[in-house]
């Protein structure tokens, strides 16, 4: 889609249950070079983005009579999507798009 169709990431990660200890659980990735499976083939002309530590914090929020349980995901990206620059449109885009993505159960 637009500027990303010739976009592709890979990524490893890891996830830390420390649900009794610290309340959370967090998921850390980044990007690899190095696949730890088979992978689709891709268009010679699509660029590898890549994300360096980046995660989300998962919390239980306390429970609320009449709804579903709730949960707080705090999500930190740090990448660079192999683009000269940004444009403001498609950074507002995705401030419009997928910020209540995650804000929705």
């Amino acid at each position: 889609w637009g500027p990303f169709k010739t976009r592709d990431v890979l990524f490893n990660g890891y996830g830390v249950d420390a649900l009794d200890e610290h309340g959370c659980i967090t998921l850390i990735f980044q990007s690899s070079k190095t696949p730890l499976c088979a992978l689709p083939s891709i268009s010679k002309k699509c660029v590898r983005a890549e994300f360096l530590r980046s995660g989300v914090i998962l919390e239980p929020l306390p429970a609320v009579k009449g709804a579903e349980k709730r949960v707080l995901a705090s999500l930190v990206l740090y990448g660079d999507p192999k683009m000269p620059v940004v444009p403001g449109w498609l950074a507002g885009f995705g401030l419009k798009v997928f910020a209540p993505m995650v804000k929705r159960k």
